[in-house]
C-alpha cells in the first residue's frame, strides 16, 4: 500500500471549507477522475472529516480541513496500492488548488 500526503491553505474559514468538502454534490468537481458509481463517500461531522475510496480497489483517502492562524489548511492522504510517482503528487495539488479556488471564490461571493 502506497500513501500520499499533500497540504494546501486555503483563505476561507474551517467551517465553509469543511461544507463544500462534506457536500457529495462537489465531489466531481474536486475528484473528477473517480467513476461515482463505484465508489463510498463518508462525512465525519464530528472529526471535521471526508473519507472516500473505491468500491472495487483499496483506493481511499480523507480530506481534513484544520483551523491555523485565521485561514484553514487542508490535509489530503490517498492510499493506492499503485506507486505514488510525482505525478500523482502533481495530481492531488491540483485537486487542492481547484478546492481552494472554489472555496475563496464561494467566500468572496457570500462576503459581498
Amino acid at each position: 500500500m502506497f500513501i500520499c500526503h499533500r497540504t494546501r491553505e486555503v483563505r476561507a474559514g474551517v467551517q465553509r471549507v469543511f461544507e463544500y468538502l462534506a457536500d457529495f454534490h462537489n465531489l466531481p468537481e474536486y475528484f473528477g477522475q473517480m467513476p461515482l458509481s463505484k465508489a463510498w463517500f463518508c462525512v465525519d461531522q464530528s472529526g471535521r472529516c471526508v473519507r472516500w475510496g473505491s468500491q472495487t480497489s483499496p483506493y481511499a483517502g480523507v480530506l481534513a480541513p484544520r483551523r491555523d492562524h485565521g485561514s484553514t489548511i487542508v490535509d489530503i492522504e490517498v492510499h493506492t496500492e499503485e506507486a505514488v510517482d510525482e505525478e500523482f503528487c502533481r495530481t492531488l495539488d491540483a485537486t487542492l488548488e481547484h478546492i481552494a479556488d472554489e472555496v475563496e471564490v464561494r467566500s468572496l461571493r457570500a462576503a459581498s
